[in-house]
């Protein structure tokens, strides 16, 4: 809605990153949640997808900061 209302195009790399970092962080919850054993020795697929996964949300949510503060700046 905040993309509508600075009317900021965001690049369909940020809508991916921020799509898949949405939904791969709260299913690393529910995968801790129904198998215990992962908080505390995870296979190192599941640990790489987790980085990966934070790395996109973090990135992705990071960078549409930056678009909105700069079209409100404009």
């Amino acid at each position: 809605m905040l993309y509508r209302t600075l009317e900021v195009t965001p690049p369909v790399w940020l809508v991916a990153a921020i799509c898949i970092g949405s939904f791969f962080n709260p299913f690393a919850f529910l995968v801790r949640a129904v198998k215990p054993a992962y908080k505390t020795n995870a296979p190192t697929a599941f640990t790489g997808m987790i980085t990966i996964s934070c790395l996109l949300t973090t990135a992705g949510y990071g960078y549409s900061a930056w678009l909105f503060a700069s079209a409100v700046l404009r």
